[in-house]
């Protein structure tokens, strides 16, 4: 029975791993392009680069927020076979679950020209916030690749786009809008209000239409990813499969102790807890 339990989680933790990328058709789009244009651009894209300071936006891929943890298992399974040192974490705040990697970000800084903010972190050190570079996207494929994200994270509604103190994001999508033949583009920004609305709406070409709706399929499938059998352990670090039963494995070498199967996000092996 232990053993089944054992295989179940595994079973179950490699299904969600593997039918996310099934999601995700690589010949058509380009996954980097699409992670940029996923990316929270709230006050633009915010980030530190000091290793000794304690701060949650160092080697930071995104943040997301508590009803968006499907969307940042999604984005983990994208990503985590090529980024092994991708990890996901969870600090209990309403926007704190949190995406990191240290050679998957060196490759998002490239897509940004950072400036200074006049923020700084707990210990002083100053947050940079990024400027899409828009020539970093050169293709066809890249810069539709990039609108599939906007679609996903903002979620078109009628033909209207709402984002909040965007820096340079709204200010992109536009543009690529108008490229790809829209009509009636219109971008404002609300200034009277806090926070700041950038407002995007347009008639969408053919050609848009079809990236919206690829959008609103890969919304409906992360939407129905079950999160139910998913718990980060006490730290935030990690997480781990529920059972219904919430099944227990013991440690063999005490069996006073149980030991939980505790799954690191993006990786293969499975550890004891």
């Amino acid at each position: 029975m232990k053993v089944l339990h054992f295989v179940l989680s595994l079973f179950m933790f490699f299904t969600l791993v593997f039918t996310c990328k099934a999601q995700f058709n690589s010949t058509l789009y380009d996954k980097e392009a699409f992670l940029i244009g996923t990316l929270d651009d709230y006050m633009g894209y915010q980030r530190t680069f000091n290793a000794e300071s304690d701060s949650f936006y160092y080697q930071k891929v995104d943040i997301y927020s508590k009803d968006e943890l499907m969307t940042a298992l999604f984005i983990d399974s994208l990503f985590n076979s090529k980024y092994t040192d991708i990890y996901l974490i969870d600090n209990g705040a309403p926007k704190g679950i949190k995406l990191y990697s240290p050679n998957l970000s060196k490759r998002i800084d490239k897509y940004f020209e950072y400036k200074t903010s006049a923020s700084r972190t707990m210990q002083g050190d100053t947050v940079f916030y990024g400027l899409i570079k828009k020539d970093m996207f050169k293709t066809n494929k890249e810069k539709l690749s990039f609108l599939l994200g906007v679609f996903l994270r903002y979620r078109p509604d009628y033909n209207r786009i709402a984002m909040a103190n965007s820096t340079s994001k709204a200010a992109v999508c536009a543009d690529m809008l108008k490229e790809f033949g829209c009509a009636d583009v219109e971008y404002t920004i609300k200034k009277g209000y806090i926070p700041v609305g950038h407002i995007i709406t347009f008639e969408p070409s053919p050609e848009i239409q079809k990236i919206i709706e690829e959008a609103d399929k890969l919304n409906y499938y992360i939407s129905n990813i079950n999160t139910n059998k998913i718990k980060f352990t006490l730290d935030g670090t990690k997480y781990r499969w529920k059972e219904p039963d919430y099944p227990k494995f013991h440690n063999k070498s005490n069996h006073s102790i149980d030991s939980i199967i505790v799954v690191g996000i993006g990786k293969d092996s499975l550890q004891k807890k």
